[in-house]
């Protein structure tokens, strides 16, 4: 898909989901009008039984039957997601229509985002959605820049593989606000280094302790400068890559996003020779990645994190995009058929594997031009990058 079919495209996924959010304020104020009539309607005698109905449904079984239905159809899960910013915009323009008028639905967005809605960029959207949590105290890129080392481990813990790439990113997820670098010592003596950095842990609108949070990821997605790629440089700086030394991000969800933004950046390529990307389950088709460092994402069809930006990853020959279909609820290729599922560092752990295995040409290329980083004596460090 070209440029001009790509914004036309996002123009109309954005109009659709500005209609949707803007209906749904009146939808439900409607339907809770409509529920107290043909509540009304009853005969006193029939209120007990649907206060009970209502009392004993089970929230569970409309959301496992909303999970599967998102599960089995990625389609409409892909398009929810692209819908979302514009969904958003809509609904705070509905809102304020409710509260205030036509100047009110006006003037709530204008507000709340700093200036940014009505917009038909991703960045602003996310950016409005960034200032009015804002308002709020929340997403606060707050915190110190420093990094402690953590552990200091042997080359059983560095990946040779696509599919050890995600089991380390595992391993890592599981230890709160640990970035990865390991040491690879080649036949002629040249060193590589492979930097893995971590999904997100922290899920509260909220800064803790640790910067692998809920605001990280939005800022990211929404352009902005983070603390955690800050703390990345200062790991990577301490670990002593020097520049001119090969450099492999990784990263699954977040850690693959904070991969892709430092990629992205000219100052940190300055500093760092970064040859290559791998991510998981990461949305980062918006960032600007250059033609001169090799991509490869894995992303499953039914996992929703990887369609957040709203657009297929480029097409070209550096960049292989491997999209695997986990099958349906009932094709039990998960003992956990869920979007969450999907998800899991695990699983593409899994789909790693296909890749190591393949004989696809564009991937066969790929790994030949990572083996340096897959080759060689291997030490491993871990570093912590939660507040000093």
């Amino acid at each position: 898909m070209d440029g001009t079919q790509q914004r036309v495209l996002e123009a109309l996924q954005n109009a659709a989901g500005f209609t949707l959010g803007a209906a749904l304020p009146f939808l439900a104020a409607g339907g809770g009008l409509v529920l107290l009539v043909g509540a009304g309607t009853l005969p006193p005698a029939a209120w007990p039984a649907l206060v009970v109905a209502v009392r004993d449904a089970d929230p569970s079984v409309l959301g496992g039957w909303a999970g599967d239905g998102l599960y089995d159809n990625p389609w409409l899960l892909e398009s929810l997601t692209r819908m979302a910013p514009g969904l958003l915009q809509g609904t705070t323009w509905s809102l304020g229509t409710l509260l205030g008028g036509p100047a009110g639905g006006l003037a709530l967005p204008f507000v709340l985002s700093g200036g940014r809605w009505p917009t038909g960029s991703y960045e602003d959207a996310v950016g409005g959605l960034v200032n009015a949590g804002g308002l709020l105290g929340m997403f606060q890129d707050t915190g110190e820049v420093g990094v402690t080392l953590s552990n200091r481990l042997d080359g059983s813990f560095a990946p040779r593989s696509v599919a050890e790439v995600f089991e380390q990113q595992s391993a890592i997820g599981a230890d709160e606000g640990k970035v990865q670098i390991v040491h690879v010592t080649g036949a002629d003596g040249t060193a590589s280094y492979i930097v893995q950095i971590p999904g997100t842990q922290e899920w509260g609108p909220t800064r803790g302790d640790s910067p692998v949070d809920l605001t990280t990821n939005l800022r990211l997605m929404a352009g902005d400068s983070t603390l955690m790629q800050r703390q990345v440089v200062e790991a990577m700086r301490q670990a002593g890559i020097r520049p001119g030394d090969p450099v492999m991000l990784t990263g699954h969800s977040q850690g693959g996003i904070t991969a892709a933004a430092l990629a992205s950046d000219p100052a940190f390529r300055q500093q760092f020779a970064v040859q290559s990307v791998v991510t998981g389950g990461s949305p980062i088709a918006r960032f600007d990645i250059p033609d001169s460092v090799s991509v490869l994402a894995l992303e499953h069809d039914q996992d929703a994190v990887p369609m957040l930006e709203g657009r297929e990853n480029p097409d070209r020959p550096r960049w292989v995009t491997v999209e695997r279909d986990l099958g349906t609820v009932r094709d039990g290729a998960l003992p956990e058929a869920s979007v969450g599922a999907a998800h899991g560092t695990g699983v593409y752990a899994q789909t790693g594997a296909l890749v190591d295995a393949s004989d696809d040409p564009s991937v066969r290329a790929w790994l030949g031009g990572a083996d340096q980083f897959f080759t060689g004596d291997a030490t491993v460090t871990r570093w912590d990058v939660t507040a000093p």
